[in-house]
């Protein structure tokens, strides 16, 4: 099965977007194994209406229900982290200040149900 994310830059200026790669990280739950990704270090620059792709191809091994996930990486916008959205079940109070204004950037959507057969 292959999935394709975008994010799109809804702005109305250019700005430095940092992230990580793949920018949109998805999951499957019919899928084994975990999934290793660089969270951050990456910079690219957006413009208003600029969209950034990711793909990814998971082997349907299992029939029924399966559900596929998808969230960003940490983001910052110039230099700054954004106020992200759907992670904040990760967020908890005994983080140290980077890894929870990290968590708390990312954008998460609800799983996706799709039927296997």
């Amino acid at each position: 099965m292959q999935v394709e994310a975008v994010l799109t830059y809804h702005g109305n200026e250019e700005i430095d977007l940092y992230h990580g790669k793949p920018i949109i990280r998805m999951s499957y739950s019919g899928e084994e194994g975990a999934n290793e990704y660089n969270d951050i270090g990456i910079q690219s620059t957006l413009q208003p209406g600029g969209k950034m792709k990711a793909e990814k191809t998971f082997d349907v091994q299992k029939s029924g229900t399966q559900h596929v996930s998808a969230s960003t990486t940490s983001l910052k916008v110039n230099g700054e982290y954004i106020e992200g959205k759907g992670n904040e079940e990760a967020v908890t109070d005994d983080m140290g200040e980077i890894p929870k204004n990290a968590a708390q950037s990312e954008l998460r959507v609800d799983p996706i149900e799709i039927e296997a057969k």
